[in-house]
């Protein structure tokens, strides 16, 4: 639940620091959400931020050759590339912590599916595709079913017509223009830069539901984004 909720505003307030966008705010901002979700030993916030991550980087290097000078994809990249220095060196370096950061990798993420919780949320995930097998694709019912991962939330309770709307929902947000590429004036980036940061909040929503949800209701954050 706390990554769920963390990770949108880490992606939203990198979106605008990377955007050069209230930078003095968005910049110690996106640091100490990075840090709450890298210690909150969720397996979401760690795959999640490895997602957010991608599409960050990938939006500013092609917003890089459509405005030169207007991001921080330098930025971006030597502090990505100055961490997998320093992973990699760990091991040399610090033999001890190294061990201590791996046992912390495989009980935050890779024993996750092999304990109580993983066996309970796949027997969820086979259920409720079940459900909607046995209701010929119609599903279940609003609230007739839970399982932990949106897509299999929406095909058990609404079937293949409401999962069907809500990718078009989804798609009618992140395609939506922004106006970034265009923009003149300072009030234009700033209104532009807002859009494309809801987006990337937006974004990190259906990624942390696809990897964790449990219920159809994401809460208020993905409605805040999508607005």
């Amino acid at each position: 639940a706390f990554a769920s909720y963390t990770l949108p505003l880490f992606a939203f307030s990198a979106s605008l620091w990377l955007d050069r966008a209230r930078s003095v705010l968005a910049g110690p901002t996106s640091a100490l959400l990075l840090v709450a979700l890298v210690l909150s030993t969720s397996a979401t916030a760690l795959a999640g931020l490895a997602a957010v991550f991608a599409i960050l980087m990938g939006r500013s290097i092609a917003s890089a050759m459509q405005r030169p000078g207007t991001m921080r994809t330098a930025s971006f990249g030597v502090a990505a590339m100055a961490c997998a220095a320093v992973l990699l060196a760990l091991p040399v370096v610090a033999p001890l912590a190294a061990l201590e950061w791996w046992e912390y990798l495989q009980a935050a993420l890779f024993d996750k599916a092999a304990s109580s919780s993983g066996q309970e949320r796949m027997l969820w995930n086979m259920t409720a595709l079940q459900n909607f097998i046995d209701t010929n694709w119609a599903g279940a019912g609003l609230g007739s079913a839970r399982a932990s991962s949106y897509p299999l939330v929406l095909l058990s309770n609404i079937g293949i017509g409401g999962f069907i709307l809500f990718a078009l929902f989804c798609v009618s947000v992140l395609g939506a223009r922004t106006g970034w590429a265009s923009a003149r004036t300072q009030e234009d980036m700033d209104f532009a830069c807002a859009i494309r940061a809801g987006k990337a909040g937006f974004a990190a929503v259906l990624i942390s539901s696809a990897l964790s949800a449990t219920v159809y209701d994401l809460g208020l954050t993905v409605y805040l984004m999508a607005g």
